[in-house]
């Protein structure tokens, strides 16, 4: 039970002299309707703001539907992304495998190309030994060669000498023998 009326009096009174005496003063009254009204404006606004019963009820019910379907599409998207996960790694192992595969041919294919070039280098370093003892051999047989061209040439400058010299003779004895010829 309410302690007090409208009006603001103690209850356990007459309530036809309780409204007697509101409406009889019209700032008490006026007051009491302002705050009815208020009362009222915000009771509406309330009720506005939240809606009919069957509206709230419809959109339960939506948002149950939809939640559901939100749910399934996460489930549906988690088991597509594992599948696509589940590919994508498949895909890298084969792509590792091959690239693992091509680097050891390449590393193979790499340490023949190396131990040929070290081949290659030492034919290369035998030959150049090779050539430069020849070289060697051909620069001693050149000052051999020289050596025996300026001996060459000075028995040469000699044999020619001789030969003057035998020429000079022959015709010295030639001479006589015609000179002996004559006085014959």
């Amino acid at each position: 039970m309410i302690a007090t009326n409208i009006d603001g009096s103690v209850s356990n009174s007459n309530p036809l002299t309780d409204l007697l005496k509101v409406v009889a003063n019209p700032a008490a009254y006026a007051e009491k309707i302002q705050q009815l009204e208020e009362a009222t404006a915000q009771y509406d606004k309330m009720v506005s703001l939240a809606g009919p019963a069957s509206d709230i009820l419809a959109l339960r019910e939506k948002a149950d539907v939809e939640y559901k379907e939100a749910k399934d599409a996460l489930a549906a998207a988690k088991a597509k992304a594992a599948a696509l996960t589940r590919a994508a790694e498949d895909k890298a192992a084969e792509i590792l495998k091959q690239a693992e595969t091509n680097a050891a041919k390449m590393r193979v294919d790499a340490e023949a190309f190396v131990q040929s070039a070290k081949d290659a280098d030492a034919a290369a370093q035998a030959a150049l030994a090779q050539a430069r003892a020849l070289e060697a051999d051909a620069g001693k047989r050149a000052k051999a060669a020289d050596k025996l061209a300026s001996t060459l040439k000075a028995e040469i400058a000699d044999a020619k000498k001789a030969k003057t010299a035998a020429e000079t003779e022959r015709d010295s004895i030639i001479a006589k023998h015609r000179a002996f010829l004559e006085s014959i």
